[in-house]
C-alpha cells in the first residue's frame, strides 16, 4: 500500500532522496553538489506548513516526493507564492498515479493551511497538471530551460 508521508518522519530516504532530485535538477544549479541537495532537503523536511515535504513510499521503498515552499524560480516571481515543487516520482514506479497523490497530498496541506493560490513550474509535465486542474499562467525561460508557470485556486477545493 502506497503512503504520502512527511520525509521529517522517514530521513532514513534523505540520501537517496537527495541523489534523485540532484540528478533530475542538476542543470538548473549545476555547481551545487549532492550535499547542498541533502541540506535544502533538511531545510524542508517538516512536517507541514511551508516548507514542507512529502515522500510516497510502498513496502519500505522510496517512490516519489513532493513540497510546498515558499518561493521557486527567482526574483521575477518573488510576488507569488506558495509554490508546489520537486515533485519526483522513481522512473520504475511511473505510470501508477503517484505524481497525481503527491500533487494531490500537497494540495489539500495548503488547502488545510488556507494558502490558495499555489503556483508551480514544470519543464515537461505541464498536460499533467492541466488535468489536476492546473492553470498555465505563462512561459518563461529559467537558467536557459523553457518552463510552465502554473497556478491552481484552492480556495474552492473542500
Amino acid at each position: 500500500m502506497i503512503q504520502i508521508v512527511p520525509l521529517s518522519n522517514h530521513l532514513e530516504f534523505i540520501d537517496e532522496l537527495a541523489a534523485l532530485h540532484y540528478k533530475e535538477w542538476r542543470h538548473f544549479s549545476p555547481e551545487s553538489t549532492v550535499a547542498d541537495q541533502k541540506q535544502s532537503l533538511m531545510d524542508s523536511a517538516k512536517e507541514s506548513g511551508i516548507p514542507s515535504l512529502y515522500i510516497a513510499i510502498e513496502g519500505g521503498e522510496l517512490l516519489g516526493s513532493a513540497a510546498l515552499v515558499e518561493s521557486d524560480l527567482d526574483e521575477r516571481f518573488a510576488h507569488m507564492g506558495p509554490w508546489l515543487a520537486a515533485v519526483y516520482v522513481k522512473e520504475q514506479a511511473r505510470g501508477r498515479g503517484l505524481a497525481s497523490l503527491l500533487v494531490q497530498h500537497c494540495e489539500e496541506e495548503a488547502s488545510r493551511l488556507g494558502l490558495s493560490p499555489l503556483y508551480l513550474s514544470t519543464e515537461h509535465a505541464g498536460p499533467l497538471y492541466e488535468k489536476l486542474g492546473w492553470i498555465k499562467l505563462q512561459d518563461c525561460n529559467y537558467k536557459g530551460y523553457p518552463l510552465d508557470v502554473m497556478q491552481k485556486d484552492l480556495s474552492d477545493a473542500c
